[in-house]
């Protein structure tokens, strides 16, 4: 089922272009579902919108964009593709920061600057939001950064690492053998994790491993 989120999240995204308008990165445009599909079987989260100067499709405004992120070019969505087809499940994506960004390098040089730093949790804030909408039976996040900004690594006194604020079995739930969102007050409470190294590009899965992490997700799916 997908539910339209437009309406919900318009006009923080339209506080966030008035308020860093003078950053060069927000004249790209963001990138942002215009639905969010409910109660999938598997929720993959991406860090942002790749950026090509080339690709003109964009304006420097709010763009908003089918949930069907099936039908997307190119390689990076190509593994989720598969994970979806010979799992037979139903899947959605979301990336958590909106803004167009190839390289990962500048957004943790933007964690350096109390400004530029407060650009990615208002987003982050706004991307919760559409997690706890879509309540899925599963997470898959290929990304460490994505990892971090969850709040995998904070520490118990919250004095750092907090970001989005989830809580997590470490290292693993022994029965399903991946972690859990353990953050009560959470729609997503229960739900299995997956943090996997990258599923495309030159870092990526290799090919055994990948078939283990297809393994995995099915087997978990059955214990739910």
């Amino acid at each position: 089922m997908e539910k339209n989120v437009e309406q919900l999240i318009a006009s923080d995204l339209e506080q966030i272009i008035s308020e860093y308008k003078d950053l060069e990165i927000i004249n790209r445009g963001l990138i942002v579902p215009k639905t969010i599909r409910q109660e999938c079987d598997i929720l993959f989260l991406g860090m942002n919108p790749s950026f090509d100067d080339k690709d003109k499709r964009w304006n420097n405004g709010i763009n908003w964009v089918s949930s069907e992120w099936e039908n997307a070019k190119g390689n990076y969505f190509s593994k989720f593709l598969k994970i979806q087809d010979e799992c037979n499940v139903s899947c959605a994506h979301l990336d958590i920061l909106f803004f167009r960004e190839t390289n990962q390098n500048l957004i943790k040089s933007f964690m350096k600057d109390e400004r530029k730093l407060d650009f990615l949790v208002k987003q982050m804030a706004i991307s919760k939001r559409l997690m706890e909408l879509s309540k899925p039976r599963i997470v898959l996040v290929a990304n460490a950064l994505v990892k971090e900004f969850l709040g995998f690594n904070k520490n118990d006194e919250k004095t750092q690492g907090v970001w989005m604020d989830y809580d997590f079995i470490k290292p693993l739930d022994d029965t399903i053998g991946t972690s859990r969102i353990i953050t009560k007050d959470s729609n997503l409470y229960n739900v299995p994790v997956f943090f996997t190294s990258m599923l495309s590009g030159q870092r990526a899965l290799d090919l055994g491993s990948f078939e283990r992490l297809k393994w995995h997700i099915k087997f978990v799916l059955k214990q739910l």
